[in-house]
């Protein structure tokens, strides 16, 4: 059946091996691609159930977009074998604007006809995918940073564990200033990390969060070099159990 957006259908190979994919687990992912001079939707790739993860990123391509299903097998609290199917929109920044409005238009769509789908993802590159597939992290992907640091406060405020919210640098750190303020009135356990471009003030979107983030309420660190997050990040979890303290800490 033809999309109503698009005129898109979606072969029936399609849904044949999802069907397998789903009860059987006879693959590990599968990588769907639209064929337009055909006007339908066609498996490209199957992923055998003994490939990886890695092996499933690099069959995406780089510079086209893609449907993707990815099986993920994981161990619960309670040490019960778990899966979950996941749909990934695969949408590289230098793809054809005339490709991704297709995509986009049919992906729906074509989502309704894989029954069984339980976790749907948009990713960019492949780092995007990895955080949503841990076993010890739950990632939130949110439309702005300002939209992100206030959702990480509110799930501390509603939870009273600490949450932490990542942001890119430049503007991406400034974006996180007011929800960090917030926090601090209500004295709620958040972590930002952002990125940081050159000191020098020469690179793009330069701002220095630390410039930002100087004043009373905030704590801040410049973690140079980056493999002193895991220590930095055990401080201050440690201070917010103990001070439900607030800190601001650009990378």
């Amino acid at each position: 059946m033809a999309n109503a957006a698009s005129g898109m259908a979606v072969h029936d190979d399609c849904k044949l091996r999802f069907m397998e994919l789903k009860p059987k687990r006879t693959y590990r992912f599968m990588v769907f691609k639209i064929v337009e001079k055909q006007k339908q939707v066609i498996v490209e790739k199957v992923g055998e159930p003994a490939q990886s993860y890695q092996d499933f990123t690099a069959s995406l391509p780089a510079a086209e977009f893609r449907y993707a299903v990815y099986d993920f097998d994981f161990m619960t609290a309670e040490n019960v074998p778990k899966s979950r199917i996941f749909f990934i929109a695969w949408s590289p920044a230098t793809s054809r604007a005339r490709s991704k409005m297709i995509y986009a238009s049919s992906k729906d769509r074509f989502k309704r006809e894989l029954d069984g789908i339980q976790v749907e993802l948009q990713a960019t590159d492949p780092t995007e995918m990895a955080l949503p597939c841990s076993q010890l992290f739950r990632n939130v992907l949110p439309r702005h940073e300002q939209g992100g640091i206030f959702a990480a406060a509110g799930y501390a405020r509603a939870s009273g564990l600490p949450s932490v919210c990542i942001a890119t640098s430049g503007p991406g750190a400034t974006h996180l200033v007011s929800g960090l303020a917030d926090a601090m009135l209500d004295s709620v356990p958040v972590v930002a990390i952002t990125g940081q471009v050159g000191l020098k003030g020469e690179a793009m979107n330069f701002v220095s969060p630390n410039g930002i983030s100087s004043v009373d309420w905030m704590q801040d660190a410049l973690l140079l070099p980056v493999s002193f997050l895991p220590l930095f990040l055990a401080v201050f979890f440690f201070f917010f159990f103990t001070f439900s303290c607030n800190f601001f800490s650009p990378m």
